[in-house]
């Protein structure tokens, strides 16, 4: 009984002398532990309101917003001229009534941004199209002669100050005073060449609604060599224009009103492909809009890239890396980079990316707070390297609540054998 009794007295002083060694060790733990803790204590933290901050994300990726000039067929009781930007197509403007007699088919622009000329051509059914100058402002048309040929799509080569007319199957030079065409040559396509776009190097391609396909066209010879099937089945008015600042092809696919009517979308310079961008607007008589006369003003002067949208989280946990996305669009095209604060006294400069492109950048806050980030955009590779307006985005680090555990539990739980030891004290 008495040694029993003297085991018991023994491990009674183990237990106490081991609780007041390990204690202060335990209170470290805790400690410690405190700032790892994933129940964030906001009580006096109000992270809910953001600074300037821009959620929206450019849905077509790297393509540029542009301004389009068109003539839209079924909008109006009347056929008119409307611009609209290229990532909203259901969204004109209008500028004026069109004063020719029949629709206007083709269109281009010449010259660059602030001489420029906006071309159409008019639709003849006995073969003799009328060409026409128009104030894109104003909407005024001047009528600068007839073709002497039915014309379906214009085209400027600015390489060699020289515009192209197509009909259904030949390739034409446009006199730009008189508006005569001369013949360059046959299509061979077997189609029916709907549209014509030139870039600045001089290469023209074509849309044929007869084979639904893009062509590479020969400026010499008028030959159309296959580039691809457009993946669509195209019908009616409709055209092509090339985005001479950025080196993209657009088109104004027509599938008909029991198809969807008409359509933005991109033609892909190696293959021909068509990628879908919005749908054109239904004309008041209910009719989807017909979109012919394309074009698209080019050679801009340089201006500052847009203040970078900022998406991302806004709170965290300290001590773990968090990541943004970065989203700026140059006008001109031109690539940028990100100047990034992070309001904790860092900062970093990222490498260039193409305009429109999503930017992610990653940082770590090591304590809690309100933070700002602010960022800006600036262009590479310009003589001007413009610099945007400075985008502010709020971020929250939350104080980390204590979590407390049972000493005893804490103690098994770092010394797994102190049970052993007891339980040998105890004999049992």
């Amino acid at each position: 009984m008495k040694s029993k009794k003297n085991k018991l007295i023994g491990a009674g002083i183990f237990i106490i002398s081991f609780l007041l060694i390990l204690s202060s060790s335990v209170t470290i733990a805790n400690t410690v532990e405190k700032n790892l803790t994933e129940e964030p204590d906001t009580a006096d933290l109000d992270y809910s309101e953001n600074f300037n901050y821009n959620n929206e994300v450019n849905e077509i990726g790297i393509l540029q917003k542009i301004t389009c000039y068109a003539s839209n067929l079924h909008n109006d009781p009347n056929d008119n001229l409307a611009w609209f930007y290229s990532d909203t197509p259901d969204d004109f403007t209008h500028i004026a009534d069109i004063s020719s007699v029949d629709f206007l088919g083709g269109g281009c622009f010449s010259g660059d941004f602030e001489d420029n000329i906006w071309w159409g051509c008019e639709y003849s059914a006995v073969e003799d199209s009328n060409i026409w100058q128009i104030d894109e402002e104003t909407g005024a048309m001047n009528l600068v002669g007839n073709a002497g040929v039915g014309l379906n799509g214009l085209a400027y080569d600015p390489s060699t100050d020289t515009l192209y007319g197509c009909g259904s199957t030949d390739l034409f030079i446009i006199n730009k005073d008189t508006g005569d065409a001369t013949t360059v040559g046959p299509f061979g396509t077997g189609g029916l060449m709907i549209g014509i776009a030139c870039d600045s190097n001089g290469k023209i391609y074509g849309e044929d609604l007869g084979t639904d396909s893009l062509y590479d066209i020969d400026p010499a010879t008028g030959t159309a060599t296959l580039i691809g099937p457009i993946g669509i089945n195209l019908n009616y008015a409709q055209d092509i224009a090339y985005d001479k600042d950025h080196d993209i092809l657009y088109s104004t696919g027509y599938k008909g009103s029991s198809n969807g009517g008409g359509a933005l979308g991109t033609l892909d310079l190696n293959d021909g492909h068509y990628t879908y961008i919005g749908d054109f607007p239904i004309g008041v008589n209910g009719v989807p809009s017909e979109i012919a006369c394309f074009a698209i003003p080019y050679g801009a002067p340089n201006a500052p890239p847009e203040a970078p949208d900022i998406d991302g989280p806004l709170e965290g946990p300290a001590k773990e890396e968090l990541t943004w996305t970065f989203h700026s669009q140059d006008p001109n095209g031109d690539e940028v980079k990100y100047f990034i604060n992070w309001g904790d006294g860092s900062s970093e400069e990222t490498d260039c990316f193409p305009s429109c492109t999503p930017v992610n950048a990653s940082h770590t806050y090591e304590k809690q707070g309100k933070y700002e980030i602010k960022a800006y955009a600036k262009e590479c590779g310009t003589a001007e390297e413009y610099e945007s307006e400075t985008t502010t985005f709020g971020v929250a680090i939350p104080r980390a609540r204590s979590a407390y555990y049972p000493m005893f539990l804490r103690i098994f739980e770092r010394f797994p054998n102190t049970f052993i030891i007891l339980r040998t004290l105890l004999e049992i």
